[in-house]
C-alpha cells in the first residue's frame, strides 16, 4: 500500500457498470471518511485507473483529500471490467435485484471476451470470428474455461441470485433499458419494473393494432367514450348500464403514465377515490347487474367498500385467477 495524489487517479471507463449507492447512504458513507479518512485502499491497475474504490475516490475529491492510500489490484489474470464486478457484489447496499442486473453485466463481458477470443483465433487459422449467444459461452472469467456449465449458471452462483432472476434482467434490458437502469441503481423492483415493460410492450401493440383497425358503421349500441371515468359516468343516465367491468390502479406504485407517485396514495386517499368510483358504477346500473372488477390482494378491501349498508342487495365474491 501507498499514498499517491489523488489527481493522478482516475475511473475506469466502465465504471458505471456498478450501481452508486443511494444518496443517504452515500452522504453517510462521505461523513465517516471526513470523521476517520479513508481505511480501505483504493484498487487500481496500470495508468492508475481504479478498478474497486470509486465511492471513495469520489468521497475523497468532494472532501478536498489530496492523497489517498492504493494497492494494485490482484486481478490474475482476470479482466478488468469483471473484477469491478465481482468486487461490487461484495457490499452490503446491493439487492438481490442488483446483484442479477451485474450478473447481466459479466454475461455481456463474457460475451465480448469470447467473441474477440474466436476472432483472433480465427484470424490464426485463416477463419472468422462469429458472435456467439451468450447464454452458451463457457465462463472465462476466473482466466479458466468449464465445458460443463453453461456462463449464466456459473455467473448465478457466483452471485449469488438464481438463474431465473438473471435471465428475467436480460430481458428487462432488451425491451426497457431506462427501467433496467433504475432496476440497477436500485429505484425499482425487478418484478414490477418488468410488469411496468410488459404493459407498455402491449400499449404498443395495441396502439399498432389500433392503426390498422379498420372502424365499423354501426355505433347504435356501443359509443366509446375516453375520459376520467367518474366525470364521463355522470355524463349517464342513472340505469342504463348492463355492465360494470373495473381494472383500477392498484396503488402499488406503478407508472401508469404520470409517474409513480399517481400510483402511490394514502390509503384513505385511495379507498376515498374507490367509493367514488364505485358509487358512480352502482348509479348507472340496471338492477341485479354484475360489477366485475380486477386487481390485486388489495381489492379485498376495496371489495368491503360493498357494503350491506350502502348496497344491501350487493353480494361479493373474491375469486383469485390461477397464473402459470
Amino acid at each position: 500500500m501507498k499514498l499517491v495524489l489523488l489527481k493522478l487517479l482516475r475511473l475506469h471507463p466502465e465504471a458505471n457498470r456498478v450501481p452508486r449507492m443511494p444518496p443517504e447512504q452515500d452522504a453517510d458513507f462521505r461523513t465517516d471518511i471526513a470523521e476517520r479518512g479513508i481505511r480501505v485502499p483504493i484498487e487500481i491497475i496500470d495508468g492508475g485507473v481504479i478498478v474497486d474504490g470509486r465511492s471513495r475516490y469520489l468521497a475523497a475529491k468532494q472532501l478536498g483529500i489530496k492523497r489517498v492510500p492504493v494497492i494494485r489490484a490482484p486481478l490474475n489474470g482476470d479482466d478488468p471490467v469483471l473484477y469491478m464486478l465481482r468486487a461490487a457484489t461484495k457490499r452490503r447496499h446491493l439487492t438481490d435485484d442488483q446483484r442479477a442486473c451485474l450478473a447481466r453485466e459479466e454475461m455481456e463481458i463474457l460475451s465480448q471476451i469470447a467473441t474477440r477470443e474466436r476472432a483472433r483465433l480465427g484470424g490464426l487459422t485463416g477463419g472468422r470470428g462469429r458472435a456467439k449467444a451468450s447464454d452458451s459461452l463457457p465462463i472465462t472469467s476466473a482466466g479458466k474455461q468449464s465445458g460443463t456449465k453453461t456462463s449464466r449458471g456459473t455467473v448465478a452462483v457466483a452471485y449469488r441470485v438464481s438463474e431465473r432472476r438473471i435471465r428475467a434482467a436480460q430481458q428487462l434490458k432488451q425491451v426497457a433499458p431506462k427501467l433496467y437502469e433504475q432496476v440497477k441503481a436500485g429505484e425499482q423492483r425487478l418484478t414490477v419494473a418488468k410488469r411496468e415493460a410488459d404493459r407498455e410492450s402491449k400499449r404498443q401493440e395495441q396502439r399498432r393494432l389500433a392503426k390498422t383497425a379498420r372502424p365499423t358503421r354501426d355505433e347504435s349500441n356501443w359509443k366509446i367514450r375516453c375520459g376520467d371515468c367518474i366525470e364521463e359516468l355522470a355524463k349517464l343516465k342513472p340505469g342504463t348500464a348492463r355492465l360494470a367491468f373495473a381494472d383500477p390502479p392498484y396503488n402499488q406504485g406503478i407508472d401508469y403514465g404520470p409517474g409513480r407517485k399517481a400510483d402511490s396514495l394514502a390509503d384513505e386517499a385511495y379507498l376515498a377515490w374507490c367509493r367514488r368510483w364505485i358509487k358512480a358504477c352502482v348509479r348507472v346500473l340496471i338492477p341485479h347487474i354484475v360489477a366485475l372488477c380486477f386487481g390485486s390482494l388489495n381489492s379485498l378491501v376495496i371489495s368491503r367498500l360493498f357494503s350491506k349498508q350502502d348496497y344491501p342487495q350487493a353480494t361479493t365474491s373474491m375469486r383469485r385467477a390461477n397464473r402459470r
